[in-house]
């Protein structure tokens, strides 16, 4: 039922026009970089692209965090970018942006 419920939530890029869009930068960058790199990436029933890689402390990148920024991401009234799960489930609507530029 969870993936029918996000299909059901993910807009259209049309959807983004004059709307504020949140994203969740370090999945979108995570994925990104292994397309680039060639690692494994898998398509899933959401219609997600998702990789396996573990992160964990290799990226040395300056960036603005926030406290919780997953809960901030699904608690949001705004279009949300990412795959992660756990938000696709909270948010209330949706982008699919690494689909889009992974299937160009």
């Amino acid at each position: 039922m969870a993936i029918i419920e996000r299909k059901r939530k993910m807009v259209g890029k049309e959807k983004l026009v004059n709307e504020t869009v949140l994203i969740d930068a370090f999945d979108l960058l995570i994925l990104l970089e292994n397309v680039l790199s060639g690692a494994y990436v898998f398509k899933c029933q959401d219609e997600t692209y998702r990789d396996i890689s573990s992160v964990h402390g290799s990226h040395k990148r300056e960036i603005h965090l926030v406290n919780n920024p997953d809960m901030v991401l699904a608690k949001s009234e705004n279009i949300i970018i990412t795959s992660d799960v756990r938000i696709l489930d909270e948010c209330v609507q949706w982008f699919n942006l690494g689909r889009l530029m992974i299937d160009i």
